[in-house]
């Protein structure tokens, strides 16, 4: 069932006010009608109950129609609603001006034409009513923009921490294939300085060590796995900051996925001192003050 629409007419001239009253119990029963005749009683009333729509008279003995709709707008239960201000007096532009600027909706002068007014008041309560359906409409848009704003941040953490987490493991792995490198070498000069039988099975156990397959941290693959998780970082990186170098593309990549400069380092095969530098060169390049965060501004790219 339709919920009853409440309507509440303000005029402290008792015929005028009666008048209204009588059209609309004659020609519009289903609205509810609130009929006062002072605009300090309104504003109590209006505190405490919901309405749809405020037919307001301009004059009101020393109380004047578009400030006591300045103060409904503040302390009304319903404070948004459509005000139609009329006055048999107060008609000039200027005093149009006045009651458009005070948030009337619609000004009607007096004496009014029952049948247009009542036009009026229905018009003004669909387009209140279109009003709230579009407001509640972004309402839901936004809350669904936000959940899926916040999936996609759950997702895109996610992805970024397993890249993370899968760089540092072939980081590992690297380190352990540099050892093996180290001995293979170890082996290679072992073997030069033994004689031909022995070098040539020393040889034939080195290319049996190759041939297991040491792994090796590739740019090209990172890069790629990187582009997956974030499109543009690359290409915003370097749009901005067109003087980085290959190297401060990389620690800056790093940075992005929130590595520390020990892992970075391990990542790069380089020392934690190269980093720091690197990270310091970058700072500058970006022009980042003493106090700028270098990982926020890659964050924000």
């Amino acid at each position: 069932m339709e919920k009853q629409r409440t309507l509440m007419l303000v005029d402290d001239q008792l015929e005028s006010l009666q008048t209204l009253v009588l059209f609309l119990d004659v020609h519009a029963p289903e609205y509810k009608i609130i009929q006062l005749r002072d605009g300090h009683k309104a504003l109590e009333v209006a505190a405490q109950k919901e309405l749809d729509l405020l037919i307001l008279d301009w004059e009101l003995g020393g109380f004047d129609g578009p400030d006591v709709l300045r103060a409904f707008r503040k302390s009304a239960l319903s404070p948004n609603i459509p005000v139609i201000i009329f006055s048999g007096k107060m008609t000039s532009l200027e005093n149009l001006k006045s009651a458009f600027d005070a948030s009337a909706i619609d000004f009607v002068r007096k004496p009014f034409d029952g049948a247009e007014l009542l036009a009026r008041v229905r018009a003004l309560l669909k387009t209140w009513d279109i009003f709230q359906e579009n407001e509640l409409l972004l309402k839901q848009l936004a809350q669904e923009q936000e959940q899926r704003f916040e999936r996609e941040k759950a997702d895109m953490e996610t992805r970024l921490d397993n890249l993370k987490q899968k760089l540092l493991a072939q980081s590992s792995m690297g380190l352990s294939d540099s050892f093996r490198i180290e001995g293979i070498r170890k082996a290679i000069d072992e073997a030069l300085r033994s004689g031909p039988d022995k070098m040539r099975q020393a040889l034939l156990d080195i290319r049996s060590e190759l041939s297991s397959g040491v792994k090796v941290v590739q740019w090209s693959d990172f890069e790629m796995q990187m582009t997956e998780v974030h499109p543009d970082f690359f290409k915003r990186l370097l749009q901005r900051y067109p003087d980085l170098t290959l190297k401060d593309v990389k620690v800056c990549s790093f940075l992005r996925l929130n590595l520390n400069t020990k892992e970075i380092a391990s990542m790069m095969s380089v020392g934690e001192q190269t980093v720091r530098q690197t990270r310091y060169r970058i700072r500058q390049k970006m022009g980042l003050g003493h106090d700028d965060s270098l990982h926020k501004a890659l964050m924000d790219i």
